[in-house]
């Protein structure tokens, strides 16, 4: 891992301790394990502690970027999985929540 960086198990304990509910948007950086998370290497890269977080706090929405690769939009039961496009792509994600339901799609700068 990177210097200073946490392990799984530290980011899943402090995250567990976050108020996280049916309600909430989630903004990550690192992507959730198996989702938008392979190298141009096809390395998957994902986080196994924020794929449990989504699982079992089931969010409205998660929100990530960091692989440059990918960008997309995938249900995950109850909560939308949201992976942000790169900079460089001048894509932009339009996002709508009505009735606790939220829609998505990416639109160009």
């Amino acid at each position: 891992g990177t210097y200073g960086e946490l392990t799984e198990e530290e980011i899943y304990k402090q995250m567990s301790d976050l108020p996280i509910d049916e309600n909430t948007l989630l903004m990550l950086h690192c992507p959730p394990k198996g989702y938008f998370d392979t190298t141009p290497k096809g390395d998957s890269v994902g986080s196994d502690s924020r794929f449990r977080i989504i699982q079992e706090k089931k969010p409205l929405a998660a929100f990530f970027g960091h692989i440059h690769e990918h960008s997309g939009i995938f249900e995950l039961g109850h909560t939308t999985l949201i992976k942000l496009p790169a900079a460089n792509t001048m894509q932009a994600c339009a996002v709508s929540i009505t009735d606790k339901k939220i829609s998505a799609e990416f639109i160009s700068l």
